[in-house]
């Protein structure tokens, strides 16, 4: 069994497993071909689509982790952001007797009833301004964390 890779433009695009080389060498499969094909057999490692090709040496993509913020969260997500000091720390004040716990109370329903919450809104900035001014634990970098909302990791392909 041989390996094969296709090449366009100087990147992999399609690896493959011949019985035989001939197919290769056929100038009308080649010519029906978009790129050029290339036996990998004796490689190591053996490229992968994705790799680059300059003309003589397959090279595999350098890659960079990258972090991203999704801000639109389920509600068990958007719970999930909070530490379990400031769920205590909330519950203490959304049960004070007091206009500010009151209005918590409200916004805590208002989100509980929503399919999804966008942590980045304008529609939350009430609530931010709620949690600054009532004390949170951490104030306003606490708030500009939550604001965030979830860290995702993922690779990009260095250029």
């Amino acid at each position: 069994m041989f390996t094969t890779a296709q090449v366009v433009s100087g990147k992999v695009i399609n690896i493959g497993e011949e019985e035989s080389l001939d197919i290769l060498s056929d100038p009308e499969w080649v010519a029906s071909q978009e790129g050029v094909w290339y036996d990998t057999t004796a490689l190591d490692p053996t490229p992968q689509i994705g790799w680059s090709h300059d003309g003589s040496t397959f090279t595999p993509p350098q890659l960079q982790e990258v972090t991203n913020y999704r801000t639109i969260l389920t509600g068990t997500e958007w719970v999930e952001l909070f530490t379990d000091q400031e769920w205590k720390w909330l519950k203490q004040k959304r049960n004070e007797a007091t206009a500010a716990g009151e209005r918590l109370d409200q916004m805590m329903d208002a989100i509980r009833w929503t399919n999804s919450i966008d942590t980045a809104t304008s529609q939350m900035d009430e609530f931010y301004a709620w949690l600054v001014t009532q004390g949170i634990p951490g104030g306003q970098t606490r708030v500009d964390e939550l604001r965030q909302g979830i860290a995702e990791t993922s690779w990009v392909e260095v250029p």
